[in-house]
């Protein structure tokens, strides 16, 4: 259509389609001319801040448009009127001259006026250059108009540039160049509106190129630049995701197809293309699209030379990719790869290849370890901060990351970090303060770490003020409006609920929980959508503890239950964060009286946690970092027992406690598992191969890795090919309980005798019985509680610190000792001092021990047991034997010594007992236990008179003297004369000797000081000649054909006042490491005792007469030696102390 033109009105442009093609000669004369037009005007056009030897771009349009030479042509408008035209006030008049209907977007006629002596191709090379350049002055000014401008002289020179064919009007080489230099116009100019048509409008138009492009047979150059064009304005439409267009889609899809026809051998465009895909997973959730763009970035580190500049990028690149798959389908063989990328490329910017700086390199490594190890990833943001130049104008992101770091750390560990937390903020304000003002969505997330941090703090505070919680919610608020449309503007909606819900716990005002509900509902969707999945558990975590909150119209119970189910099935976050965000909750469901049915599902929901409990401390995870990340779950696994014993679920509630409970020992007993002949050999040597793996790596020293991700994720994907072959043969006919207790097995455990498991409560304690039917009886213990038993363990603590005072006293030293238990065993001269005084005058401290502690442990526990059982009091052996499994606070009491030592009977009147630290380690001995030949049993004799610390043990080779009387020496260990008392009194064995000789005894018997390690109970071990030796020592050390072990040590079977339920202690090492009965003490024993109580149990095993060992043989003979100690009226804290363990 040509429009009519008036005799006044202006042409816009001109061009003489009669001037021969010249292109570029006629272009630099033009710049010329217009240079020293543009020096002699006096009064300038629009010259804004450029100088006079620059090029004025107004200056030039509006000397174009004041030509004198006239000429009239018609341009076929290829993109017809755009739609931009329409959308600018500074638009709007020229929109209005191309086109008086040009909202129908239909061909215009243009004139244009110029000098004659310009060509076609000079106008086309002076709009487009034109163009660039108020492109390039909008990125300094940020001025609407130049942009505006740019994109009119940008869509000119796409218009105006010749067609191959004029009759075809078929696009030219030249129009498909200049379409490129328009589409990155247009793309910044939609970035600036957001108008979804003009974006679409531009897609289109490169698909007209691109097609013209492969009819043409162009160059991969110029395919490559189309569809990279293509990449960029999708990218622009990446952002306002939570109402997409339909035509996205469409339009990502046409991309895959453009780019699978004629795939990029360019490296470049290659990784522009993976970074694209990999922001379609960001923002929308496409883990498919994430596939896509870490295989690009893959191609392109092939294509490129091993030290080339582009490298170091490439990899970040792929760095990132790998990472984000990683969250979101927890597959460590992606962090292991991502961690190889950011070595390489940190490697590669210390031999100065690429231009990424090192803070910045730091920046993503701490992203990378922030799973693996928060102490390293504060250290190493910390490097980074204080490497990144002050002005730099990406500091700002040091510093939030760094206030990220410090508040992570501050919510692992509370108590140790609280100053984290304070720290935390000043970096977040510090970061807000520096961060661009002309960018909206930055200041969005640093208000809202900000206010996540400044929220945490008012949960330290006693009673927060209002006018505190207030400042949070209205900076939340804040926080949402910066964020606009932005994809992550859920991070703000996230901390709004959490905000309100903190106000509502003060104020109680209803207002408060519906606005939290509303905000998490919305999260839920975005979440729901495949955005922000990682977020998705916490969501549903706070919504169900919305549902709890009483008095408001949300209180549902069994809504608050679904949504809990839904977190912890939530696969996109790790168990210890599902775990944790569900605390409040489960903390809450326990305050409320409910129906029996409320309590049922509750009984099952609490389980699906327990079941997650194996999950933290990972198959892989070295063995000091799984008992950290045990540390505190005790108290889910008994009160899910006592859910479940409300409801009569006996069975679940036994079952939960026994995988609840030892997962530290459950978890290293399952690697060492060994599968049957009927098990293919490739599965066996598999099963084999991964345990050895797992079991080294387990035990090796705290390793200093430089890439701690990389081994991080090497432990956890050992952890799941194990599992993923244990669930291989536990799909065989007849193996379904592999390496794993089935309820059925654990159900037949009291066969050979009463198992009961003790737990207590807040209310009550429990007392499950298996018995030899397979029958299971409960009996409630409601005279006793764990704050009862609480206070016997004190009681019992402050009668051992007297009586090893009395002993020091006795000894001739005068000041007392402060901590409850000495870890030294009382040399054999105190002992006998002490002995003498303890004749001479009955101490008070006797009778509070049996008082204070045995008498009620006897009236209140085990008589309601033995009663249960019909129980009648029996002498010798024909008592019948009793397993102890205590849990919690029974674990540090004395169970089999309680008893009225006046008139009432004692435990060892009725039963023989022993203990095992769980139902599995007892069902586990039995199986491993083969009848051992008295004649070939070989036993290992050591003792350690003089400790490389700590007193000196005397009574030691006392006891290795009476007992080598009852062994003959061909039945013994060799060992060298400086590691054997026997032979030497000032010898003693050492650690390496005592490793090296285990494996070849059938008895050990080790006469030493023991130790507890309270800060770090796997470093509790035995004081020998040259060092101590550990638990972490110990437990790599497989003895499949041990018998028994005898600990004449102090604290041997002392377990971690912290991690009571973890039972960690040399007694369960040692039964662990194949060992099939133990004896121990549970706190210090005295020098004089030891060989006593040995020679005894010796005599009885090696009786004349009997082929085979016999493991009923230990429990009772130790209970008869313990007998003999207490009729000659020894302390009861003597006596008490020793303990059987195991078959």
């Amino acid at each position: 259509m040509t429009r009519a033109r008036s005799t006044d009105e202006k042409d816009l442009f001109f061009i003489d389609t009669n001037i021969p093609n010249c292109r570029g000669v006629g272009w630099r004369k033009l710049i010329n001319h217009l240079r020293a037009q543009y020096v002699k005007s006096t009064a300038p056009l629009r010259p804004k801040d450029l100088v006079a030897e620059h090029l004025n771009p107004y200056f030039i349009c509006e000397w174009l448009a004041q030509g004198t030479q006239p000429h009239t042509t018609t341009l076929t408008n290829t993109l017809a009127t755009p739609s931009f035209l329409h959308q600018s006030p500074s638009l709007l008049a020229l929109s209005q001259s191309l086109h008086n209907d040009s909202r129908d977007h239909r061909p215009v006629s243009v004139s244009i006026t110029a000098p004659s002596d310009y060509s076609h191709f000079d106008f086309v090379d002076l709009t487009l250059t034109l163009g660039q350049k108020l492109s390039r002055q909008f990125g300094r000014t940020n001025d609407p108009t130049d942009l505006d401008l740019a994109c009119v002289l940008h869509w000119l020179a796409v218009n105006a540039s010749p067609a191959d064919d004029q009759d075809t009007q078929c696009p030219s080489t030249s129009q498909i160049t200049t379409a490129v230099e328009f589409m990155e116009t247009l793309t910044e100019w939609y970035r600036l509106t957001r108008i979804p048509d003009v974006m679409f409008e531009g897609l289109d138009h490169l698909e007209s190129m691109i097609a013209t492009a492969t009819t043409l047979g162009s160059t991969d150059l110029i395919h490559d630049n189309l569809i990279n064009s293509y990449t960029s304005m999708l990218m622009a439409g990446l952002c306002p995701l939570y109402n997409p267009d339909p035509r996205f889609e469409s339009a990502l899809e046409r991309l895959e197809a453009h780019i699978a026809s004629r795939p990029s051998k360019h490296p470049l465009v290659l990784n522009n293309f993976g970074y694209f895909f990999r922001e379609c997973f960001e923002k929308m959730g496409r883990l498919d699209k994430l596939d896509i763009s870490i295989s690009m970035l893959q191609k392109t580190l092939e294509l490129l030379p091993p030290e080339d500049d582009q490298r170091v990028d490439v990899l970040r690149n792929l760095m990132y990719g790998l990472y984000g798959r990683y969250r979101a389908t927890r597959d460590y063989a992606d962090l292991e790869l991502a961690s190889e990328c950011l070595r390489e490329a940190i490697s590669l910017e210390s031999k100065g290849v690429g231009c990424i700086p090192r803070w910045s390199l730091l920046l993503d490594f701490a992203k990378l370890i922030q799973e693996a190890d928060t102490e390293k990833m504060v250290n190493v943001l910390r490097e980074s901060h204080e490497l990144c130049p002050s002005d730099h104008p990406l500091r700002y992101s040091v510093l939030a990351y760094l206030a990220d770091a410090l508040f992570k750390r501050y919510n692992q560990n509370q108590t140790e970090h609280v100053d984290d937390l304070h720290e935390a903020a000043t970096f977040a304000k510090d970061a807000l303060d520096l961060a661009p003002t002309g960018h909206p969505t930055a200041r969005g997330y640093f208000l809202y770490r900000l206010a996540a941090i400044l929220s945490q703090r008012t949960l330290i505070a006693e009673a927060p003020h209002e006018e505190d919680l207030n400042e949070v919610v209205h900076m939340a608020q804040d926080s949402l409006s910066s964020f606009g449309k932005h994809h992550k503007r859920y991070l703000a909606l996230q901390l709004l609920g959490v905000s309100h819900i903190r106000r509502y716990l003060r104020l109680k005002d209803v207002q408060d929980a519906l606005a939290a509900h509303r905000y998490f509902t919305e999260v839920l969707a975005v979440t729901e959508a495949g955005i922000a999945v990682t977020q998705r558990s916490e969501c549903l975590a706070s919504l169900a503890e919305i549902h709890l909150f009483p008095n408001t119209p949300l209180y549902d119970v069994m809504k608050a239950c679904r949504y809990s189910e839904m977190c912890l099935h939530d696969p996109h976050t790790d168990a210890v964060n599902r775990l944790t965000y569900m605390g409040v909750a489960f903390n809450t469901f326990g305050g409320f009286p409910s129906s029996p049915e409320i309590q049922s599902t509750l009984a099952t929901l609490f389980l699906k946690a327990v079941d997650l409990l194996p999950e933290i401390a990972y198959l892989g995870m070295d063995v000091k970092a799984s008992l950290r990340a045990l540390r505190g779950w005790e108290s889910l696994v008994i009160g899910t027992s006592l859910l479940c014993t409300r409801v009569k679920r006996y069975q679940d509630a036994v079952f939960t406690i026994e995988k609840g409970r030892a997962i530290f020992w459950s978890q290293a007993l399952k690697v060492r598992s060994k599968a049957t002949d009927n098990v293919s050999a490739e599965l066996r040597e598999r099963l084999s191969q991964l345990g050895s793996q797992i079991e080294h790596r387990r035990h090796l020293p705290k390793r200093q890795s430089s890439m701690p991700a990389r081994e991080w994720a090497q432990d956890r994907r050992l952890g799941e090919q194990y599992e993923s072959v244990l669930k291989q043969i536990r799909e065989l006919p007849g193996h379904e309980a592999f390496a794993a207790l089935s309820p059925e097995e654990l159900m037949h455990i009291g066969e050979k005798g009463p198992v009961v498991i003790l737990t207590a409560h807040d209310c009550l304690c429990i007392a499950y019985i298996f018995v030899k039917e397979g029958d299971l009886i409960v009996v409630e213990l409601g005279q006793v509680n764990s704050t009862k038993l609480g206070q016997y363990v004190s009681r019992m603590a402050k009668t051992q610190l007297k009586a090893r005072n009395d002993q020091m006293r006795n000894m001739g030293f005068e000041s007392p000792i402060s901590s409850p238990v000495s870890p030294s065993r009382p040399s054999f001269d105190m002992a006998l001092n002490t002995e003498r005084a303890l004749r001479m005058k009955r101490p008070t401290r006797q009778a509070t021990f049996k008082d204070d502690v045995l008498q009620p442990l006897f009236y209140e526990v085990v008589k309601p047991i033995f009663d249960a059982l019909h129980l009648k009091p029996s002498t010798g052996r024909s008592r019948p034997r009793l397993w102890w499994c205590p849990t919690g606070a029974f674990t540090s009491l004395p169970i089999h010594a309680a008893g009225d030592y006046l008139c009432g009977g004692c435990c060892s009147d009725y039963v023989v007992s022993s203990y095992t630290p769980t139902c599995t380690a007892l069902l586990t001995a039995r199986k491993a236990f083969s009848p051992i030949k008295t004649e070939g049993a070989k036993i290992l004799l050591a003792a350690v008179p003089r400790p490389f610390k700590g007193e000196m043990l005397r009574g030691t080779v006392k006891e290795l003297e009476r007992i080598s009387a009852i062994i003959p020496v061909e039945r013994r260990v060799d060992l060298p004369k400086s590691d054997n008392p026997l032979l030497d009194p000032d010898a003693g064995i050492t650690s390496g000797t005592l490793l090296n000789k285990l494996p070849e005894a059938s008895i050990l018997h080790l006469a030493s000081h023991g130790v507890q390690d309270y800060n770090n109970p796997l470093d509790s071990g035995f004081i020998l000649r040259d060092a101590k030796l550990t638990i972490s020592e110990l437990m790599p050390l497989p003895l499949p054909h041990a018998f028994l072990a005898f600990l004449s040590a102090c604290e041997t079977a002392k377990g971690d006042k912290e991690q009571m339920d973890q039972v960690i202690h040399l007694a369960s090492t040692m039964l662990f490491s194949g060992f099939k009965s133990v004896v121990g003490t549970m706190w210090n024993m005295s020098d004089i005792d030891g060989p006593h109580v040995a020679s005894y149990l010796y005599e009885q095993l090696f009786a004349e007469g009997q082929d085979y060992l016999d493991p009923d043989l230990i429990p009772y003979a130790l209970d008869e030696a313990v007998q003999r100690l207490r009729a000659h009226e020894v302390s009861s804290t003597r006596w008490a102390t020793f303990i059987h363990l195991g078959i």
